[in-house]
């Protein structure tokens, strides 16, 4: 027989704030994992890329210092088009890498904590997931309690939320790691293209 002293509510609190501490410890661990897997798939595609964008950008520059006035500000805005379809195209190929690379049970328990935060902040939903990620947000959701629309969305991974008002909120990768994204293609243009 255990025996307990003090009161119950307060080890209750204790437990709970201990587990929700430790699982917090782990998101942030798996969300810092994450970072460093795209940071380095992100490393990957620039070299596997560089020389490539390297030669075409030298090829424009090239025809941009010879052409007239006019066609300056023409390729002046076309390059710029250039370097973002390139800056975008490295970024791409290293959120798909990010994505083969990422272990299955890891990103598994980051789909886990999406669909749990939509559910929490939006009552009963649905959700419409990336087509890569069809069959683990179908099989998370399902435990979950939530349903799975049969259309697909496009995107690197993830899924769209929407509750039975109509209300849509995007847990697709590409949406959720926006501000990583965005800093991630400032520096692949300081890369590829250095002033």
């Amino acid at each position: 027989m255990v025996r307990s002293s003090g009161d119950p509510k307060k080890l209750a609190d204790k437990i709970i704030e201990e587990a929700r501490k430790s699982i917090e410890r782990k998101i942030n661990e798996a969300l810092e994992a994450s970072r460093t897997i795209l940071t380095k798939a992100f490393e990957d595609a620039i070299t596997d890329t560089g020389k490539r964008l390297g030669e075409e950008l030298r090829r424009l520059e090239d025809q941009l210092r010879s052409s007239e006035a006019v066609k300056d500000v023409e390729l002046k805005r076309e390059l710029a088009k250039i370097r973002a379809e390139l800056v975008d195209s490295v970024v791409r190929e290293a959120l798909e890498k990010l994505h083969d690379k990422v272990p299955t049970e890891q990103y598994k328990g980051f789909l886990r904590r999406l669909l749990t935060e939509a559910k929490e902040k939006m009552g009963d939903i649905e959700v419409v997931p990336v087509e890569v990620d069809k069959d683990l947000v179908s099989e998370i959701a399902q435990q979950l309690g939530i349903s799975v629309r049969k259309e697909t969305e496009e995107g690197y991974g993830g899924f769209i939320a929407i509750s039975r008002t109509g209300v849509r909120a995007d847990y697709r990768i590409d949406n959720v790691l926006r501000d990583t994204i965005d800093k991630l293609k400032e520096e692949v243009a300081k890369i590829l293209f250095p002033e």
